[in-house]
């Protein structure tokens, strides 16, 4: 059975290559992501601002989108997601690398497609109880070059207290920063797409047509058939 992810961070792109990303490690065993040691990490005051710029900028993007009618939401929530996460780090981290090898071009843009929709459509969700909470930068770390972590802080009257978020900012060496994971609570938004996605992968026997079938329908993370 797959449970539901209130926010969920992925994104698509056509060539998903194999490979790690500087800063963070991947456990198969345990479908987690893992922060690589801060010590090998030479702090840059620079990229540490833009990122924290980044998350402003993404956070207040995703809050505008609810100034905007009901039915615009989902697609200017959708060209949110689409502009502001590192793809291509993304799903080399949470799509399964045998189902990766199994598809053309063609059904990874397929796939590519279906996962910005949910991720878009969990953002939307997410959001919608927004009741005026603030934000609060309360750490910014290094992670390796052009890699920021923020540590932050959602703060409201509805809230019975504090929520941490942090934001795990790539390519601030390139002057293109883009969210890589976001961090609720100590629960990694990309560990959980990659227990999602490897789950639904075993649910249905490895059998792509029936796993693309699934990711293109309205409530991929429920039950399947």
């Amino acid at each position: 059975m797959l449970h539901k992810i209130g926010i969920v961070t992925v994104a698509g792109v056509v060539a998903l290559v194999a490979g790690q990303a500087q800063g963070y490690q991947t456990d198969p065993a345990s479908n987690s992501i893992s922060q690589s040691p801060p010590a090998a990490a030479q702090r840059d005051g620079a990229a540490e601002d833009r990122a924290v710029d980044a998350v402003a900028s993404i956070a207040g993007g995703a809050l505008r989108v609810y100034q905007l009618p009901p039915q615009g939401r989902l697609q200017a929530m959708t060209a949110l997601v689409e502009r502001s996460v590192d793809w291509g780090f993304v799903l080399r981290n949470s799509v399964p690398p045998d189902l990766v090898a199994a598809l053309n071009d063609d059904e990874r843009r397929a796939l590519a497609r279906s996962l910005l929709s949910v991720t878009a459509k969990g953002y939307v969700s997410a959001f919608q109880g927004y009741q005026g909470e603030q934000i609060d930068v309360v750490s910014v770390n290094t992670l390796g070059p052009g890699i920021v972590r923020v540590g932050t802080r959602l703060r409201g009257e509805a809230l019975d207290e504090a929520v941490a978020i942090d934001w795990v900012v790539s390519g601030l060496d390139q002057n293109r920063p883009a969210l890589r994971d976001l961090i609720i609570d100590s629960n990694s938004m990309l560990a959980s797409q990659q227990l999602v996605l490897g789950t639904m992968w075993n649910e249905v026997s490895e059998d792509k047509d029936r796993f693309l079938q699934r990711m293109a329908s309205p409530d991929p993370w429920g039950d399947d058939e």
